[in-house]
């Protein structure tokens, strides 16, 4: 009998030091020797038949392959839950749409101008042309180098160059740009200020874990490009 959905790292009947250990364990704190265990006796007979427990033995060991061996030789996981992608809290669009909506709806009721409106504006064009062009210059250069743009998929490559050469986090960067053109947009100080909170969540909640992930991945190559260039700017 196949189960299907599970790729085929080790064969039937391959062992590994950890899972035999724990079935041994397992069978003798339920009082069923080896041979009981094998002829599906005991505990297992009561809820599954010969077929479904070869099945779930099968999956067992190939969630042990995957915990304590390396898909194609690569170490890449996260240390909390193992899996290939760091563990953000959200995804990063996410914490720009929150905060510009909040302090648009803030500074609808309590306003505070910056100045002349056409002046405003004016810088707000700049920085959000500035903060698009950011944007679409990080997204090409990545997608060219062969990687993930999305932090819930794996990294795949250290990308060094274009925006990365100055700055190892050009996307999140963009989004406070354009945070502070929201605020030269509105002509309100309320806006600009939230683009305090949007940088502190992207640092905490994204950046920081990050670069635990890209650390236990990459090792020297991602330390030897976090010392040649800044987080910011």
């Amino acid at each position: 009998m196949e189960c299907g959905g599970l790729p085929p790292l080790w064969k039937s009947g391959s062992k590994l030091p950890h899972s035999t250990n724990r079935l041994s364990h397992t069978n003798r704190t339920n009082g069923l020797s080896s041979q009981q265990a094998e002829a599906g006796d005991g505990v297992t007979d009561l809820f599954c038949t010969a077929p479904q427990a070869a099945c779930l033995y099968d999956f067992h060991v190939q969630y042990e392959a995957m915990r304590h061996y390396r898909w194609f030789g690569q170490a890449s996981m996260s240390p909390k839950t193992g899996t290939d992608h760091p563990e953000v809290i959200a995804f990063p669009p996410l914490f720009f749409f929150g905060c510009a909506t909040a302090s648009a709806l803030l500074q609808h009721f309590f306003p505070l101008p910056i100045m002349r409106c056409s002046a405003s504006l004016s810088i707000g064009l700049v920085l959000a042309a500035g903060s698009g062009a950011l944007a679409l210059w990080a997204r090409s250069v990545m997608k060219a180098g062969g990687t993930n743009i999305r932090p819930d998929r794996p990294a795949l490559k250290i990308v060094t160059t274009g925006p990365f050469r100055f700055t190892r986090n050009p996307l999140y960067l963009s989004l406070c740009l354009l945070q502070l053109a929201l605020g030269f947009f509105l002509n309100d100080w309320i806006p600009i200020l939230f683009a305090i909170p949007l940088a502190l969540m992207f640092h905490f909640g994204v950046v920081l874990r990050e670069e635990s992930y890209l650390e236990s991945k990459f090792g020297e190559e991602y330390l030897s490009f976090k010392r040649q260039v800044r987080r910011w700017l």
